[in-house]
């Protein structure tokens, strides 16, 4: 059975404050969790965590059974999970700052057009034409 925020086309999240979460778990230091946390904050409540999932697809497949609800990064409306629903919030979200790190002496390729493709987008969003902004993943065209 779907959730009736399923069928809007955005969702305000005061109207999650009573829902069960499906969230990251909170007894490790999980960016993600702590912007989910803040941002129900700043929309004027605590969620009320009914399960946790280290693993996004975990979390999702959980929200596929009917477990709750949860804020996921928009990344992973990229994955296909019978059942979920992605829907963007009405009102933003608090970003969460990713961070990557690699072998100073690693020659390989994929690594380096990935550190380009990552690049290219950061300076896309910071000129506010961000390939997310008409639906294409991040990686497309990348070739591992």
């Amino acid at each position: 059975m779907a959730h009736p925020a399923a069928a809007a086309p955005q969702v305000r999240l005061e109207d999650l404050a009573d829902e069960p979460f499906v969230t990251y778990p909170g007894d490790v230091q999980s960016t993600v969790r702590q912007a989910v946390s803040a941002t129900c904050a700043d929309h004027g409540f605590v969620p009320l965590v009914a399960m946790e999932a280290t693993e996004t697809a975990t979390l999702i497949s959980y929200v596929a059974a009917g477990t709750g609800v949860a804020l996921v990064p928009e990344s992973a409306s990229q994955m296909t999970v019978t059942g979920a629903v992605y829907r963007p919030l009405i009102a933003g979200s608090r970003p969460v700052e990713l961070a990557m790190a690699w072998r100073k002496d690693d020659e390989l390729p994929v690594l380096h057009r990935t550190i380009q493709v990552i690049r290219d987008e950061l300076a896309a969003i910071r000129a506010g034409r961000s390939t997310w902004a008409d639906g294409r993943p991040v990686s497309q065209g990348l070739v591992a």
